[in-house]
């Protein structure tokens, strides 16, 4: 399942406070907010929380999506490939 909209605005917004950030305007920001948050219901609940809630510790500058898709991906990838093996034996 993946984080609610509200909790990933909400993890987005405290990683927006501890990162920073070239000047922009408010109106950028919450763009980006929803932008993100809506590519990260692709992605299970805790993994969402962990990276957003570890981001801070690894770079002190606001993400790109990129980077944020890769440490999802390397968390979520082991799940899925466990979740096609189950697939695939259920289907036989």
């Amino acid at each position: 399942m993946p984080a609610t909209i509200e909790e990933c605005q909400m993890s987005l917004s405290e990683l927006k406070a501890l990162t920073r950030t070239k000047s922009e305007d408010m109106d950028d920001i919450r763009v980006v907010l929803k932008a993100y948050a809506r590519k990260l219901q692709d992605y299970p609940r805790d993994v969402t929380l962990h990276v957003l809630s570890t981001q801070s510790d690894l770079s002190e500058w606001w993400p790109p999506w990129s980077d944020l898709r890769e440490r999802l991906e390397i968390y979520t990838s082991k799940r899925r490939h466990i979740l096609a093996a189950l697939d695939a034996g259920n289907a036989a």
